[in-house]
Parts: structure tokens; sequence; C-alpha cells
């Protein structure tokens, strides 16, 4: 006798069925319809080129990327907490004690330096490597080889116009995590060093890194290929992975890894410097 209820595993399977047909439908509607949901005339080569391009279920890593956008947000607020005290806070008092040492001047600073950057990487590589594998245990591997390109228009990394798989999507942004990380680091080592109290340092950092969000700059606009670099823009990785695909067939975004060596360089350096030749009483 049948049953009139399909066994579990062919719901997950008419399920997946849905959420695919669903994806298809959004993505064909976004690319290739007007406002009015009339055909605008475009061909698949007119929109994709010549590309082979792979189809799946990507609803799961999409998710993932979206989520990680604010777990990284969040995650650069925290190094600026973490980071902002870290000179600032010797200027009570303590610096009287620091540089007055043997190795107050030299070994001191450098360490501060460099305890500062490590504590930055190490918290970012866990926080990522933390979302992976969660992401992993709840979708598996599935997806990560198929293109975002039709992804539904409900996700933003809609708006990334070139063909990258989901697993190309989530090596950039994570990458973009470790950029920003690192920009945010040297531009607070930097506050730090040269801020009497460490709330200034706190609140001037915080202030540099959400500001450029508020600047009246769209993606179209070519003064965006800076702003883009700057660390916000880093983990709303979207933005800045829609610039453009160069030559190489690599983002633009990966500009952001010289732009993150520079901000940390120039605030490393500057920030020992200061703290080094900081009067004491």
């Amino acid at each position: 006798m049948m049953s009139d209820f399909a066994p579990t595993s062919d719901l997950h399977g008419l399920s997946a069925i849905y959420v695919y047909q669903n994806a298809m439908q959004s993505a064909a509607f976004s690319r290739f319809s007007d406002k009015e949901g009339n055909w605008n005339g475009l061909s698949v080569s007119d929109v994709f080129g010549n590309e082979e391009i792979k189809i799946g279920y990507v609803d799961g890593w999409l998710s993932t990327s979206r989520n990680m956008v604010r777990v990284f947000v969040a995650l650069a607020l925290a190094v600026i907490i973490m980071l902002a005290p870290i000179f600032s806070g010797e200027y009570e008092g303590v610096d009287n004690i620091i540089l007055t040492s043997k190795y107050g001047k030299t070994k001191c600073a450098t360490a501060k330096v460099v305890a500062g950057i490590i504590t930055a990487i190490l918290t970012t590589t866990l926080i990522a490597a933390f979302n992976l594998l969660l992401a992993f245990v709840f979708y598996g591997a599935e997806g990560l080889d198929c293109s975002i390109l039709f992804a539904p228009s409900d996700y933003v990394e809609a708006f990334i116009p070139f063909n990258i798989t989901c697993g190309t999507l989530l090596k950039y942004q994570i990458l973009l995590a470790f950029t920003c990380t690192l920009s945010v680091t040297g531009i607070t080592l930097f506050l730090s060093a040269i801020s009497k109290n460490q709330i200034v340092a706190l609140v001037a950092a915080m202030a540099i890194f959400l500001f450029p969000v508020l600047l009246p700059i769209t993606e179209v606009n070519p003064l965006f290929r800076l702003v883009g670099l700057l660390p916000i823009y880093h983990v709303l990785a979207i933005s800045l992975l829609s610039v453009e695909q160069m030559s190489n067939g690599m983002l633009y975004a990966i500009w952001a890894i010289p732009a993150a060596l520079l901000f940390l360089g120039v605030g490393a350096g500057i920030s020992r410097r200061v703290f080094a030749k900081h009067q004491v009483l």
C-alpha cells in the first residue's frame, strides 16, 4: 500500500528543488527583465559572456557570507576596543615607569606593537575559522563550486556582476577580513600613541573606521576606487568586490592587501616612535 506522505528524504529533496527554482526565477528576473517584468532584450551571452557557469544550490553559503559581514564588522570594533589602551592607557602614570626602564623606549615599545598585531591576527583567525566550521556543519560543501551569478535577488551578493563561485567569494571575504584587521590595527595603534586618554583613542578610532560609509560616494563614482580601500569597506565586502574584474581574473578588491600593509606599516612605525619619545615627568 502506498503511503500518503513522501519519505523524509524526498521532502528534503523537494524543498531543495523548490528553493533552487525560486533562485533561478529570481536571478532571471533581476537580469533579463525590466522594472515591469518584461524581457529587457538581453541574451544569456550579453549578460554572462562565454564563461562556463555552474548553477546549483547557493543559499547556504550566501547566507554564511551575509552573516560574516555582521561578524567581521563587530570583530573590527572589538579589535579597536582591545588596542585603543595599548599606549594611551599607559599615559595615566605607568609611562613614567616604562619609559625610564632600561628597555622602555626600545624593546618595550616594539613588544607592544608586535603584541597588538599578533592579538588582532589571532582573533581574526579564530573568528573566521569558527564561522567556516559552523557553515560546513550546517551546509556541507554543497554549492561552494557554484556561480553566484544566479544568486536570488534578496542576496546583495547578486550585485557582484562577475562569474565567481561561492567558494571564491568566501575566500575574498576572509582575505578582506584580515586586511580590515591589519588596517584597523595600524590606525588604532597610531591614535593610541598620540592620544593622552584611552577614551579619546577609542572614540577617534571608531569614528575613522565608521565615517566613510556616511560619505555620499557610490560604487560608480571613480573616487570609490580609493574610498573603497578604507577598512570599513573591506568587511562590507560586496561594494568592493563589485568594482572591477582585472585582466588576470582577480577582482579589484585584491588592492586591499597593499592598502592594509600601508595602514599597518605607517601606524605601527609612528606609534612606536611617538611612544618612545614621549616625555615623562
